[in-house]
């Protein structure tokens, strides 16, 4: 039965072996294989939730591929469980698929919260390969929580187009629009480039202008003061986090970036 259910796994392509002290013990990852196909060719929705729950955590490309998985189920409260596992699955299979939901599936637009969610789950990756992704609509589209997603999205990403892509939605939404995000802006832009010049538009454009051809972004985040800082910190997630930032959540947040393990196989701020 095992072998039957583990042939219906959807197929992506080998990924890089990964051996070493921290590669998945081999009967874990059996283990998690075969509990997550018994969920997913056999289970109801509770129980691809629960077993995403339970075994997202092994990073192992043969896990991802089942996880991933969810991201195309009817039930939403499995996609919004697979979008948290892989957020914080340190493996590029995982953010490879949550690109992919993300261009592909526009049924999930209409779904804010759960929208927002899978931007801040690709975003929370750092890698500025999403830079294209977040600033590919403008902050009007979509609410509040969306644009938050962007903004401190592109604020995580350690790369000067991150900095150029906050000046850019901040300018495409036009003046009055733009304004009711400037606190968010302005938090991204304090966590790339350690200027503040608060949630003045002006202030900020004059700055892009004299900086933008020298600008040069270190490797670690700039501290945010002190309140903003607990609400960045929020958003993003620690381990055992009960909150993950202001926003409405389609499933709990929280836990740390999971270490990578084997390949191979099938809030106002």
């Amino acid at each position: 039965m095992i072998a039957l259910l583990l042939a219906c796994a959807p197929s992506l392509a080998p990924a890089t072996q990964d051996p070493g002290p921290e590669a998945v013990d081999p009967k874990a990852l059996a283990a998690a294989v075969a509990a997550l196909a018994e969920a997913f060719v056999r289970g109801e929705p509770a129980d691809r939730v629960a077993a995403i729950e339970e075994h997202g955590s092994v990073v192992d490309a043969k896990v991802i591929e089942w996880v991933a998985r969810g991201l195309r189920d009817k039930a939403r409260e499995v996609q919004a469980a697979s979008i948290e596992a892989l957020r914080f699955t340190e493996h590029p299979h995982a953010l490879d698929a949550l690109h992919k939901t993300y261009k592909s599936d526009k049924k999930i637009e209409k779904d804010a919260v759960l929208y927002a969610a899978l931007i801040r789950a690709f975003a929370q990756h750092g890698d500025p390969e999403s830079i294209k992704l977040l600033t590919s609509n403008p902050l009007n589209k979509g609410d509040r929580n969306v644009a938050r997603a962007r903004l401190f999205g592109l604020g995580r990403i350690r790369h000067r187009d991150a900095v150029e892509g906050v000046i850019g939605l901040m300018r495409k939404v036009g003046r009055h629009r733009a304004q009711r995000h400037m606190e968010d802006v302005r938090t991204a832009l304090i966590v790339l480039t350690g200027a503040d010049h608060g949630r003045s538009q002006d202030a900020w454009n004059d700055w892009w202008n004299e900086n933008k051809r020298g600008l040069e972004i270190g490797p670690e985040p700039h501290a945010l003061p002190k309140k903003t800082q607990r609400a960045w910190d929020r958003y993003w997630g620690k381990a055992g986090d009960e909150a993950a930032g202001d926003e409405e959540r389609p499933e709990r947040g929280g836990g740390e970036r999971r270490r990578r393990g084997g390949g191979g196989g099938p809030d106002d701020a």
